[in-house]
C-alpha cells in the first residue's frame, strides 16, 4: 500500500498536508503451520479425518440430527416467520460436550458446570495441537492466542434460567474467556484476544 504523494493530498483534501513520509510495511516473514487439531463437521475429529475428508470430496453437511428438535415442528418452505426453510446443517458429530478431562485440567465441578462447552472444546484441541507439533515446552512461553469466535449459544440458553445465573458466569459465558482460558491454562504469555467479527472473523483471526 503507498502512501498518495504530497501532491495528490494537496488536491484531494485541500488542507495542504504531506503524508509522503508515512510507510506502510508489509510484514514479508513465511509463516509455518508446524500442528494442527481440530472438531469440525462429518465426524471430523483429527488430521486424518480431515484429510480424508478432502481427498475423498466428502461433505459435512447432513440432516438435521433428530435428538437436535423436532425439525417437523419447524420447517417451512416458504420461510416464515417462526420456521426454518432448510432441513440441512453443519453439526460436530459425535463430540460428546460432557467429556472433559479435569486431570490435565483441574477445575472445581461447580465451575465446570458454567464452562461454555466451547471453552471445553477448546482447550482440549489447543492441547492436542501442542502435541502435534512436538511441543512440550510451551508454558512461559512468547506465544500467542487468537480466537474467532461466532454467537454466543451457551450465554442465550444460561439466560432464560435467570434465577439460576449462579457465579461464574464472566468466565464461564463471555467471550474474551475463549482465547484467556487458553492462555492461562497453558500459561501463554503473549496477546490473547478473541474477535467476534461474525463472517469476518476467520480473515480477521489469520491477519492477526
Amino acid at each position: 500500500m503507498a502512501p498518495a504523494s504530497s501532491k495528490e493530498n494537496q488536491e484531494g483534501s485541500g488542507k495542504g498536508l504531506d503524508y509522503s513520509s508515512l510507510h506502510v510495511s508489509t510484514p514479508n516473514e513465511p509463516v509455518a503451520i508446524i500442528g494442527m487439531a481440530m472438531r469440525l463437521p462429518g465426524n471430523v475429529k483429527g488430521e486424518s479425518d480431515f484429510w480424508n475428508l478432502l481427498s475423498e470430496k466428502k461433505s459435512g453437511l447432513c440432516d438435521i440430527p433428530r435428538n437436535r428438535f423436532n425439525l417437523d415442528g419447524f420447517y417451512d418452505s416458504s420461510g416464515t416467520r417462526g420456521t426454518i426453510p432448510f432441513t440441512q446443517g453443519y453439526f460436530l458429530d459425535g463430540v460428546n460436550i460432557q467429556n472433559f478431562d479435569t486431570t490435565v485440567f483441574p477445575t472445581s465441578k461447580t465451575e465446570l458446570d458454567r464452562l461454555d462447552p466451547a471453552q471445553r472444546q477448546l482447550l482440549q484441541v489447543a492441547y492436542e495441537c501442542f502435541e502435534s507439533a512436538g511441543m512440550s515446552s510451551w508454558r512461559g512461553s512468547n506465544t500467542g492466542c487468537y480466537i474467532g469466535e461466532f454467537g454466543e449459544d451457551w450465554a442465550d440458553v444460561n439466560a432464560k434460567e435467570t434465577q439460576h445465573i449462579g457465579g461464574y458466569r464472566a468466565t464461564g459465558f463471555e467471550d474474551f474467556a475463549l482465547s484467556n482460558r487458553i492462555s492461562y491454562e497453558f500459561d501463554l504469555r503473549g496477546p490473547s484476544m478473541t474477535h467476534a467479527k461474525q463472517f469476518a472473523m476467520a480473515s480477521v483471526t489469520l491477519h492477526s
